[in-house]
C-alpha cells in the first residue's frame, strides 16, 4: 500500500473526528445552514442559505438540459462510427 494513501486516511479519519465533535456540539440535526450559523455568524448563514435555495432551484432545470446534450452528443459520436 502506498504511504500517501496511509497519510490521506489517517487526515481523513482526523476531519471526520472533528466534523463529529463538532456536530455534537450543535444541539439541532446539522446542515450546512446550521453549522455555519453556529460557526460563522447569522449573516454568513443568511447567504449559505440562499446559496442552498438557488442551488434547489437551478440543479433540477439544468440536468434535463445536461441529459439532452450528452445524449445529442453521444448519438452524433456513434453515428460517425
Amino acid at each position: 500500500m502506498s504511504i500517501a494513501f496511509v497519510i490521506a486516511a489517517i487526515a481523513c479519519g482526523l476531519a471526520a473526528v472533528c466534523y463529529a465533535e463538532f456536530a455534537s456540539t450543535v444541539p439541532v440535526a446539522g446542515s450546512a445552514y446550521t453549522f455555519s450559523y453556529a460557526t460563522l455568524g447569522e449573516f454568513v448563514a443568511w447567504i449559505i442559505g440562499w446559496d442552498l435555495v438557488l442551488e434547489l432551484h437551478s440543479v433540477p432545470r439544468w440536468w434535463p438540459r445536461a441529459g439532452r446534450c450528452i445524449w445529442v452528443t453521444c448519438s452524433a459520436s456513434s453515428a460517425a462510427r
